[in-house]
């Protein structure tokens, strides 16, 4: 199946594979939902063929509603489990979706985090992976819907700064995100999450880093992760054990290759743009843009000293050939 999306394993934006990736992360989606309702029906004796029908008529090509994505990821652990409890619940939740016609995301909005239960779970599991050294949790507050009005203006701006340096990035934006959720914290930045997928957290900003840098910045590293997401749906990318550990070109703490090679191609995009974002206003982007660049060097770097990639992960950072070949000035 890989062969059909090859053209796709790149660094580079390109047009038609967004729509193509989104189709196919869907069609997982959708085919895994039925398989473990299948399941359920030879254990437990019961048949689910009008719910089945439901999930047949969805067009994959659509963003789909987040909690349909949260839905699945808990009906695959629940049955892992062999929670009946938690199964029966997980389908009445899911036939209760689709029922109510909620099954396509709402138009993009810029929002604040909810209070829904699905979503705080989710947000519960993003704390714990992010706890500091001594196992404290990171806050994660929820800010106030004038403050997000007023933000989403500078949001907004930085988006039409993007699709005008970088039309295809902008598509990808467009394809993936279904909305953008800010909050508070005294340690989280950004974050997606399969469970969401079509969903970017966002901490508002804070410290000297311009808003226009800072909402480009964390706009093209989410954005990205969820395209990197799409690719992962169809080929492992990584081969490296989860237990190793390597210096990363992001974080401070050793991690394993799968976040590095997922930080390493999110800076790749992230110079890719900051290159063109600094040629159009260089006073505000540059130094940024020479950061980005260290940062992907020292991935790029680790990668390939540790780095067992498969033939499409090779492929990647094959892809990255043209900005390796770019130079980090002496002083950075």
């Amino acid at each position: 199946m890989s062969d059909n999306f090859c053209d796709f394993f790149s660094s580079a934006f390109t047009q038609k594979g967004p729509k193509i990736l989104l189709n196919n992360y869907n069609e997982n989606l959708l085919k895994s939902t039925r398989s473990l309702l299948n399941s359920v029906e030879k254990t437990l004796h019961i048949g689910f063929c009008e719910l089945k029908d439901m999930l047949s008529k969805i067009e994959t090509g659509k963003k789909i509603n987040q909690k349909l994505y949260a839905i699945h990821a808990s009906f695959q652990d629940a049955v892992r489990q062999g929670s009946t409890k938690s199964v029966l619940q997980l389908i009445k939740d899911l036939e209760h979706l689709l029922s109510k016609e909620e099954i396509y995301a709402t138009p993009f909005s810029i929002q604040t985090i909810s209070c829904e239960d699905w979503e705080q779970q989710l947000l519960k599991d993003l704390q714990a992976q992010n706890c500091y050294s001594n196992g404290k949790l990171p806050s994660l507050v929820f800010v106030e819907k004038c403050e997000v009005e007023e933000i989403a203006k500078t949001i907004l701006e930085s988006l039409e700064l993007l699709r005008q340096v970088s039309p295809l990035f902008y598509n990808e934006f467009e394809t993936y995100t279904a909305n953008l959720k800010l909050f508070q914290s005294d340690r989280l930045v950004g974050m997606t999450d399969v469970r969401a997928f079509g969903t970017v957290y966002l901490c508002i900003p804070k410290g000297d880093i311009p808003e226009s840098v800072y909402f480009c910045e964390h706009i093209i590293h989410e954005v990205s992760h969820l395209h990197l997401h799409t690719l992962f749906a169809i080929d492992k990318l990584v081969l490296n054990a989860p237990s190793e550990r390597y210096t990363a070109p992001i974080r401070p703490d050793p991690r394993p290759m799968y976040g590095i090679f997922h930080a390493t191609f999110v800076l790749s995009r992230m110079v890719r743009i900051f290159m063109l974002l600094t040629e159009k206003n260089a006073s505000i982007f540059e130094e940024y843009f020479e950061l980005f660049l260290k940062r992907f060097l020292n991935g790029v770097n680790t990668i390939k000293q540790f780095g067992k990639l498969t033939p499409l992960g090779e492929k990647i950072m094959e892809s990255y050939s043209d900005i390796t070949a770019l130079r980090v000035p002496a002083c950075v």
